[in-house]
């Protein structure tokens, strides 16, 4: 399973790596860890509670990666991870976002109703109800550096770039870095370790 680099600027052949002090990378890679360690063992969800705890997880999931993705450009305001169509998490995205912030920025959940208005997010998790226009939804952001994820069957193979499945009553990550480097995002090696990848 897999996780993504810290926002940092890398400059022409600069390893993503060397832009962060290795003790706070280790920091975060243990909390990463520990973070997959629990959702692989997430019950599958058999009613509505478990249907929160899940999206809950998934919500810490969605903070997580905005330290182990690097984008082309540092936030000059709010982080805003955004939700595309019919909202799962409920107030547990928002939960899992209060008082949280990435490069010095705040992090804010925003609900945005077509792919067009969330091309200004950094994160843009597609909701299940967008699958029928998974295609025309991806091509709307084309290369804009927004990261997309899903908890869809085929997300990656079809031009998303981390999907969020559950399977054998565990949460796993499948990650196309391919679609990521398209958009001008890298994702880091430690995440890429945890995951299932799948390429072009």
């Amino acid at each position: 399973m897999g996780w993504v680099s810290k926002t940092d600027r890398v400059g022409p052949g600069r390893n993503t790596d060397e832009a962060f002090p290795a003790r706070p990378r280790r920091r975060r890679h243990v909390a990463l860890v520990a973070l997959l360690a629990f959702a692989a063992h997430l019950p599958a969800p058999p009613v509505a509670a478990s249907v929160a705890g899940e999206y809950s997880l998934k919500a810490a999931f969605l903070y997580q990666f905005t330290k182990y993705v690097a984008w082309p450009s540092e936030p000059d305001g709010p982080v805003d991870i955004c939700v595309l169509g019919a909202d799962p998490f409920g107030r547990a995205l928002d939960e899992a976002l209060a008082n949280k912030k990435a490069k010095g920025q705040a992090v804010v959940a925003r609900r945005v109703d077509s792919a067009s208005a969330g091309a200004g997010c950094r994160i843009l998790f597609l909701s299940r109800s967008e699958q029928p226009r998974l295609d025309a939804a991806l091509a709307a952001l084309g290369t804009r550096p927004t990261l997309t994820v899903a908890d869809m069957a085929g997300f990656p193979q079809r031009g998303g770039m981390i999907n969020l499945r559950l399977e054998d009553e565990r949460i796993k990550l499948v990650v196309n870095p391919d679609n990521a480097a398209r958009a001008g995002l890298k994702i880091r090696s430690e995440l890429l370790r945890l995951a299932e990848v799948v390429r072009n």
